[in-house]
């Protein structure tokens, strides 16, 4: 989180102009994030991992309806179209030929819920506040965002981890900073787009975007053999970027 405000610094040039207004919206971003990286978290160590994967992802239903339901976005045939191929991209691309060992508990359901509503209602707090100032504190909103998010997620891990805690930074350093970093650009890229483009289309792209860009990785950086449900997963996914920018 540390790392993804450091992004938003860079961006605003240190031409930065705090006002009180914005933390309202960046306190809901920081929940919502908290709640839904941990949501995350526990639900693929209590359960399924892809199935906990599918559902979360699904999650970008909620800015989708947000645009049409409170923004008066026009829910188009070329847009129904395209929601509904992603949605079909996503369930292939996370089919399991096997079935895994755990179980979908009641406890894991809760976890997942809270993921699941926590990251789509991340994406409807960066919305509204856009909406409401007009493109403007973009930097500002994010940078008090991530940074209450890295106090919410630092006091639960000095209270669990204590004595492991230095170590287990040191060693994870150079992933987190990679995270955060590749967070902080998306989440400033999304930011940008929020004036350029409908709810109703922007996520469901971004969301498609990110599938192919997997599929990318795993083919080129990792040479994965892809299953059959994974490729008409990909090619579904290629379907609805597509048709969502008919």
């Amino acid at each position: 989180m540390l790392a993804a405000a450091v992004v938003f610094l860079i961006a605003a040039g240190g031409d930065l102009h705090f006002t009180a207004e914005i933390l309202g919206y960046s306190l809901f971003f920081a929940t919502a994030y908290a709640v839904s990286a941990a949501g995350s978290f526990l639900s693929i160590i209590t359960g399924p991992l892809s199935v906990s994967s599918l559902l979360i992802q699904l999650s970008l239903i909620i800015p989708t309806l947000y645009g049409i339901l409170f923004l008066g976005e026009e829910l188009t045939e070329p847009r129904i179209i395209g929601i509904f191929c992603l949605l079909l991209a996503i369930v292939f691309v996370n089919l399991q030929g096997k079935k895994e060992e755990k179980r979908m508990t009641l406890k894991w359901g809760i976890f997942v819920a809270l993921s699941f509503f926590g990251n789509g209602f991340c994406s409807v707090s960066q919305k509204m506040q856009q909406d409401a100032f007009g493109g403007r504190y973009k930097s500002e909103f994010m940078i008090v965002a991530l940074l209450a998010v890295a106090v919410f997620m630092l006091v639960p891990a000095i209270l669990t981890e204590k004595k492991q805690i230095g170590q287990n930074l040191r060693k994870g350093l150079p992933f987190f900073l990679v995270c955060g970093v590749a967070n902080g650009v998306a989440n400033y890229a999304v930011m940008i787009l929020n004036g350029m483009m409908d709810a109703s289309v922007m996520f469901p792209v971004i969301s498609a975007g990110g599938i192919l860009l997997t599929a990318v990785i795993a083919l080129t950086l990792y040479k994965e053999k892809l299953s059959l449900q994974q490729i008409i997963g990909f090619v579904l996914g290629t379907v609805s970027v597509i048709v969502l920018n008919l």
